[in-house]
């Protein structure tokens, strides 16, 4: 968006949205006087309001990225936890599932 002079125009200015179709970037014309300066204002309200709406996804973006490194840390911890248990239990992994340790064919009991 922008307000643009014409060469031959003097002091006028002209008031013109940029349209994108079709990945073509165009400029529309809206005016002059005081009906653009309103279109011009209500423009910028709705530019800052789409800025302040970006801000505020980021930062829930980045309060979700916190808590989801903590959860993380926390599956990682309970992971260990359960696999440590087991391991002392008697069991180990064969062909990456959870099986009782044998002893001559026999389970070992502990």
């Amino acid at each position: 968006m922008s307000w643009d002079k014409k060469q031959r125009g003097g002091e006028q200015r002209y008031y013109y949205r940029s349209k994108r179709s079709g990945g073509k970037i165009t400029k529309v014309y809206v005016g002059k006087g005081p009906l653009a300066e309103l279109a011009a204002r209500l423009d910028e309200e709705e530019r800052e309001l789409r800025q302040a709406e970006r801000r505020a996804w980021l930062d829930e973006q980045i309060r979700l990225a916190a808590a989801d490194a903590t959860l993380d840390e926390l599956r990682d911890s309970v992971d260990l936890l359960f696999r440590v248990t087991l391991l002392l239990c008697g069991y180990h992994i064969h062909h990456g599932e959870w099986r009782r340790r044998r002893k001559h064919g026999r389970i070992v009991d502990t």
